[in-house]
């Protein structure tokens, strides 16, 4: 896949988005770290909460990153802020029902794995792209970009309770494949590990096959 921009295109958009949008990336963390606590402590109200919140992170991914702005580049972006839009409006959907949106509490190698990732998309992600020369305002930030709220949202369908709407799933997944490929293109490396959330989700259904054979 050619990319039909520059890394350094691409990091400008970033900055004029970042700048644009200030102190947006503040909510975002915000209302993560809420999620997160809600979800420690248990609260009746995470699940309808965390679903509500992803979703409109998704749908201002899709609606004014990916269309407002990253358009400008990349005329495809019209159809990734569609699919994002989707994705949110799912989410939201799927946050009505409380026995769609139920988590696991006790510890195991899936929720390790999804509290690494949302550790990941909310510190480490900044951090990689910092040291690799594209820090704030040219980096992608966690709940108003695509890859670290990607990365997020893997985080957190791994600490979902079975069973939960596996259609939420299709869109992020999709994304990280395109994603990665970009990433891998442009030397964006800190979106490596959109790969990760598929492939944990893909052993854990090859685990749960051999189980029932």
């Amino acid at each position: 896949m050619v990319l039909p921009f520059t890394q350094e295109e691409f990091l400008s958009v970033f900055s004029e988005y970042n700048t644009a949008i200030d102190p947006m990336p503040i909510a975002g963390y915000f209302f993560a770290i809420v999620i997160v606590l809600a979800i420690q402590l248990r609260k009746k109200w995470a699940g309808t909460f965390t679903g509500f919140t992803l979703g409109m992170m998704w749908i201002w991914n899709g609606a004014v990153y990916q269309i407002g702005y990253f358009s400008a580049i990349n005329k495809a972006a019209y159809g990734f802020g569609t699919l994002m839009i989707v994705e949110g409006i799912l989410l939201i959907r799927v946050a009505i029902r409380w026995d769609q949106i139920n988590f696991q509490y006790s510890p195991n190698w899936k929720t390790i794995s999804g509290y690494i990732l949302i550790i990941y998309s909310m510190i480490v992600y900044s951090v990689i792209g910092t040291m690799l020369g594209h820090g704030y305002p040219q980096s992608p930030v966690f709940g108003v970009a695509p890859c670290p709220t990607t990365i997020f949202t893997f985080g957190i369908l791994l600490l979902l309770r079975k069973p939960y709407a596996k259609f939420l799933l299709i869109i992020p997944v999709l994304w990280a494949a395109i994603g990665t490929v970009a990433a891998l293109q442009l030397g964006i490396r800190e979106d490596v590990l959109l790969i990760a959330g598929p492939v944990v989700f893909l052993i854990d259904y090859v685990l749960n096959r051999s189980k029932t054979k």
